[in-house]
């Protein structure tokens, strides 16, 4: 899965104590940077789908993911947009998801004392082995798709907000419930593995 433009997220879980991740300040753009983030537009204007992929925010974390490689960070981009293209990716957040948000809530309404977005989920109440073992394992990984998309349209809607501007945010992942009953499935894990190895950088791990 193409998911470089969720590189924004630091992971904080929860379980009974409550750890705390400093962000480091990624709106701060190198005179390097600016010049680079203007080529990389310049390669990919006429293919850009979504307007928030023309932002300087979204179009630096492919450049920083890739050390700064101009010619790399056209290839991944154009690859993650292959990827939204294959999957529909535009259209996700136009689907029904109501069934899957009743059950298994997440709030966007938290920021810190910046102002910079906070993404929470209580990810431990979701019982991936049964999902997984009905046959909704395409759904439960589209379902994660989607959280990760609203969080990066919070960061923008942050952004836009306080009059600063955020490359990221925190996913705060609530660990309660987690176990082996619940979770323990090679798919399971897979797909774990999958979404807690996503680092600031852009890369899925």
């Amino acid at each position: 899965m193409k998911m470089e433009q969720y590189g924004f997220l630091i992971f904080v879980f929860l379980t009974t104590v409550l750890t705390i991740v400093k962000c480091d300040d990624l709106a701060t753009y190198t005179v390097e940077e600016k010049i680079l983030i203007k080529q990389l537009h310049a390669r990919l204007v006429n293919d850009l789908t979504q307007p928030i992929m023309h932002d300087n925010a979204y179009l630096v974390r492919f450049l920083r993911a890739q050390e700064h490689d101009l010619d790399k960070a056209e290839v991944m981009m154009r690859e993650n947009l292959a990827w939204r293209n294959e999957t529909n990716m535009d259209k996700i957040m136009d689907e029904d998801w109501s069934p899957w948000v009743e059950k298994y809530p997440f709030s966007i309404h938290m920021h810190d004392a910046e102002g910079r977005p906070a993404l929470t989920s209580s990810i431990g109440q979701i019982d991936a082995r049964n999902l997984i073992l009905k046959g909704q394992k395409d759904m439960l990984d589209r379902f994660m798709v989607y959280i990760y998309e609203r969080g990066l349209y919070n960061v923008k809607h942050a952004s836009i907000r306080t009059g600063k501007e955020f490359i990221d945010g925190y996913l705060l992942f609530n660990m309660a419930g987690y176990g082996v009953r619940t979770h323990a499935c090679l798919a399971c894990e897979s797909l774990s593995a999958k979404y807690s190895n996503l680092d600031k950088t852009g890369r899925l791990l």
